[in-house]
């Protein structure tokens, strides 16, 4: 039965309609899905994860052992062990002896736009995401003014993005060990890749099959896309079953971070379980403005809520995991980076790190 509309006095709002009611019933939502189409993504975007998935494009995670004392420095402020921007979040709060605060800048991931992969349209183009605007290089032909999207969300870009599963090339990997990044290298990662997933299809040397993230294959593909493959292997391309085998040359079906039809985002996979630690707590639509350092060392954070700056104080550690975009920015505004740009910008050098935010 087709819900009853009723006109709202003039200047109630919602566009002059009350919620929809069904008859004989109290008022409700509902929520129409047709398939297949929501299950269609035609655009891919950036997947960010660190590695296992943990965690987040979160804005700043605190841990603190229970019993930690506050510093002396800072009476005003809690006293934290250590303190974590988007790091590893749930492994942290298994210790049932630490106490973990998660700050996130943007609301929390309830919206059910987030959650069906049909609502990758709505989720990459609303106040979920953030636009960065960047200069394009000399012989740049795409559209005028282009940007960079960051997610602002918790689950980070894996909330609103278009769930494809690709873990990138082996080499580049290889190149970062060989470059001085020891324990990078793709036979280094590869086990941690392993260990966050659990696939519907592989089971094998290049996959796992007992991790919280959900990765699966597509649930329908349309016609033209069958075509399409088969064009590309009458062309000469190589049909590739898997591209996170080792080898991404070649053509064919990725698979999509989803289980039983829903996005698997990290927080979904890792957040939504350890919550019901009662040694963890979060906080969304907070915003980190800087890290605390006292005698060469990172002690808290400064961060404000409702317009209002709060300080949260580390007395282990802090880890910072905000984004590809906002981790070098937060670094920056706390006076880590190129000493002669934050000199330009009025900011106090705390530690001059040239490569921070040359990336």
């Amino acid at each position: 039965q087709r819900p009853r509309r009723t006109r709202r006095p003039p200047g109630a709002g919602h566009g002059g309609w009350r919620h929809a009611r069904i008859a004989g019933a109290p008022c409700v939502a509902v929520i129409a899905v047709k398939s297949p189409t929501d299950r269609i993504m035609h655009t891919i975007f950036s997947n960010y994860r660190t590695l296992g998935g943990v965690l987040l494009a979160a804005a700043c995670v605190l841990f603190q052992p229970a019993g930690a004392t506050a510093a002396p420095s800072a009476p005003a402020g809690k006293s934290l062990s250590s303190l974590l921007a988007g790091g590893p979040l749930p492994r942290l709060s298994e210790d049932a002896q630490a106490s973990v605060v998660l700050l996130e800048e943007g609301p929390r991931d309830t919206h059910p736009f987030i959650h069906l992969p049909v609502g990758f349209y709505k989720t990459s183009q609303g106040n979920l995401v953030e636009r960065y605007p960047w200069e394009p290089p000399a012989g740049y032909i795409g559209t005028p003014n282009p940007t960079m999207v960051q997610a602002r969300v918790l689950g980070g870009g894996s909330s609103v993005n278009a769930m494809v599963y690709l873990r990138g090339q082996p080499a580049d990997y290889d190149s970062w060990a060989e470059g001085g990044a020891p324990g990078w290298a793709y036979k280094d990662v590869l086990p941690f890749f392993k260990k966050c997933e659990s696939n519907d299809r592989f089971g094998n040397d290049a996959h796992g099959t007992d991790g919280p993230l959900g990765v699966c294959d597509q649930r329908f593909t349309h016609p033209l896309t069958k075509l399409w493959l088969q064009a590309c292997q009458q062309a000469g391309l190589a049909y590739n079953a898997d591209f996170n085998s080792g080898v991404q040359d070649g053509c064919g079906l990725y698979q999509i971070n989803a289980r039983n039809g829903l996005r698997s985002s990290t927080s979904v996979a890792y957040l939504k379980p350890a919550r019901r630690r009662p040694n963890l707590t979060v906080r969304t639509n907070c915003r980190v403005l800087r890290i605390l350092v006292e005698n060469g060392r990172a002690t808290g954070v400064e961060y404000l809520e409702k317009n209002r700056r709060h300080v949260l104080r580390a007395d282990r550690e802090v880890i910072v995991s905000a984004g590809a975009i906002n981790t070098p920015k937060l670094l920056m505004l706390s006076g880590i980076g190129p000493a002669t740009h934050l000199y330009d910008k009025g900011v106090k050098v705390i530690h001059d790190l040239p490569g921070v935010g040359q990336n």
